[in-house]
């Protein structure tokens, strides 16, 4: 038997397999042992691999694909109809040309948030139009005035057609907000989604909405991401608009202030902005707001349309049909109630005339009967009595009388002259004596 020298290293060998049946099975047996973990392994490299090839393929763009990006992010801040339109499409075609666009499709998304909001905002305004008209038409059933069932038509066809109009913007309102939550759901906590594209849209999707806690929620993602996110910080100012507070209408104004000032090119913050103002009675500061907007951007519909609303005067208010005209005051001098007949003579035969043709009047327009005024009779001591001498009464007005008004007392009228007594005529002088013939 061999035996190893002393100090010699002992070699240490396999088993050799042996050439028949037996040494084939042992084979297979080791193989087997092997595959074991080879092929999971395999699968996980592969695996990885993947993983490692879809992400770098989503995060590279090519420079057109980030032109028609930004492009879309341009648009998207002008907040018009056509603009939040063309943000859409140049959004699409990015998504199209990238293959893996992430962010163009959650900005898409963002986009599609936004339309809505701006429908909503319009179906709001037609439905109060409606309701105004409606009001207007029962008044015209109610008052009936000359020529109402031609008015009550047009109103009743006119609050039909906003009516109408109002359902159809919040339809395809409710529409791309489904849409667009359709898009963001599978992005949501996918593998790559690090940045503050889907966090903030699903942001302002919830805040369009109503839902506070969401809404914080996905702020805060979003400014994990990016801490000076105009979007989400829009979106968490739009709650504070929501409440019927006014200390939390007014904060939602500073905090609109706050990204207007640090993002001015975001349009959607400034008119939000104009909106509170108005609606808080800052009516200067709301014009100033508007006209910024407008001067970035002057087809913005909804600056335009708040802008013309502010701009208008208010309306006097319309005179009720059927009621009776204010009459217009009496032309000329109005004289005084204690005037002395002497003023009344000198003011010459055509006021007296007047004064004598139209009788004074009651509170409610009646005539009141006029007392007979007295001739002073004058008797002439040395013959006989001389005609009357008419005095005219004390004249009341220049024109027309005009009626008290009902809840004013009756002025009361100049006492009539007294008339002086008859003078008695002189006893008649004695007759002469008669003479005496002194032959």
């Amino acid at each position: 038997m061999y035996r190893p020298a002393p100090g010699q290293a002992l070699i240490q060998r396999g088993p050799l397999l042996r050439r028949d049946t037996i040494g084939t099975f042992e084979s297979r047996l080791r193989w087997k042992s092997r595959l074991r973990w080879l092929v999971p392994a395999g699968v996980l490299a592969l695996a990885a691999l993947a993983a490692a090839a879809w992400l770098y393929l989503s995060n590279h763009k090519s420079p057109e694909a980030e032109q028609l990006q930004t492009e879309g992010l341009a648009l998207l801040a002008l907040d018009d109809a056509a603009s939040l339109d063309a943000a859409a499409q140049r959004l699409d075609e990015a998504n199209r040309v990238a293959r893996r666009g992430r962010p163009a499709v959650a900005d898409r998304a963002l986009a599609q948030v936004l339309r809505a909001a701006t429908l909503a905002e319009e179906s709001e305004t037609l439905s109060a139009r409606a309701s105004a008209r409606s009001a207007e038409r029962d008044r015209l059933r109610r008052d009936m005035p000359p020529g109402w069932e031609a008015a009550e038509k047009a109103a009743a066809s006119e609050v039909d057609a906003l009516g109408a109009d109002a359902r159809a913007r919040a339809e395809k309102a409710r529409a791309l907000r489904e849409e667009a939550l359709a898009a963001l759901t599978p992005l949501e906590g996918a593998p790559g989604a690090t940045g503050a594209q889907v966090p903030r849209a699903l942001a302002c999707y919830h805040a369009l909405g109503g839902d506070p806690a969401l809404v914080r929620r996905y702020v805060d993602a979003a400014r994990a991401a990016a801490p000076d996110d105009a979007w989400a910080g829009l979106a968490e100012a739009t709650l504070e608009l929501r409440s019927k507070e006014r200390a939390s209408r007014e904060r939602g104004a500073a905090a609109l202030a706050a990204i207007a000032a640090r993002h001015p090119e975001v349009l959607r913050a400034r008119y939000l902005l104009a909106r509170t103002q108005a609606d808080l009675g800052r009516r200067a500061e709301a014009l100033a707001t508007l006209d910024g907007v407008l001067a970035a951007n002057p087809h913005h519909e909804g600056a335009i349309s708040l802008r013309a609303e502010l701009s208008r005067p208010p309306s006097a208010p319309a005179p009720r049909p059927g009621a009776a005209p204010t009459p217009a005051p009496a032309a000329g001098p109005v004289a005084s109630p204690t005037a002395s007949p002497a003023a009344g003579a000198a003011a010459g035969p055509d006021a007296g005339g007047a004064a004598n043709a139209a009788p004074p009047t009651e509170g409610n327009g009646a005539a009141l009967p006029r007392k007979p005024v007295a001739q002073p009779v004058i008797v002439s001591p040395s013959g006989p009595p001389a005609p009357a001498v008419k005095v005219p009464p004390p004249p009341t007005s220049a024109g027309a009388p005009r009626a008290a008004p009902p809840h004013r007392a009756l002025t009361p009228a100049a006492a009539p002259v007294p008339a002086p007594r008859p003078v008695a005529p002189p006893p008649p002088p004695p007759p002469p004596a008669p003479e005496v013939d002194g032959g």
